[in-house]
């Protein structure tokens, strides 16, 4: 069905890091869910090869080649996505594709499916256990509060590299220092 002219095409983006095949079977769930929308797709080389022809038009990145991260986040950031979906495997290797999905998602609807095929919307009262979770997987067990410490110090030179992504966090951190001094209700 198409669109009326004066309607933009509503966009989603999906971070497909996982398997292969597991990335295909949600981006099947993604098309029949949102017959209508246009879904972009991050993918590690070897899902590329497994993706059907016409999908590999809406390829917007391709993970694994470690460059144009940082110009990726920051157009995919400026895209009117109003979802994103991102699939939470329990595979090693997509760390980065994960925390880029979480980035990227940052106030916009983020949707993640697990090894399943089953998807659960992430919204803040998530928030203590994906910290323990992470914690967990960068070695600070026992302390959610050193966990999460730790994915907020691995995360900007996980994306973009040491010394933006020193800047990244420290320009964050102000930021945020500063949102949370003027929300502040006294």
């Amino acid at each position: 069905m198409l669109m009326p002219a004066d309607h933009p095409v509503p966009r989603i983006l999906y971070v497909a890091s996982g398997p292969a095949p597991l990335a295909v079977q949600v981006l099947g769930l993604l098309k029949q869910r949102f017959p209508e929308h246009q879904i972009d797709l991050v993918v590690t080389e070897l899902c590329v090869d497994h993706l059907p022809p016409p999908e590999r038009e809406h390829v917007a990145f391709v993970a694994g080649n470690g460059k144009g991260r940082l110009a990726f986040i920051w157009r995919a950031r400026h895209t009117p996505y109003w979802l994103v979906a991102v699939l939470l495997s329990g595979q090693p290797g997509f760390l980065t594709m994960k925390l880029a999905a979480v980035l990227i998602g940052a106030g916009r609807v983020v949707v993640c499916f697990n090894e399943h095929a089953d998807a659960f919307a992430l919204d803040r009262r998530h928030t203590s256990a994906i910290a323990a979770f992470l914690g967990q997987r960068l070695g600070a067990r026992g302390n959610v509060g050193r966990g999460f410490a730790r994915l907020v110090l691995r995360a900007p030179y996980t994306v973009v590299g040491e010394p933006v992504g020193l800047a990244w966090m420290t320009l964050h951190v102000l930021a945020w220092r500063a949102s949370a001094w003027l929300c502040r209700r006294d």
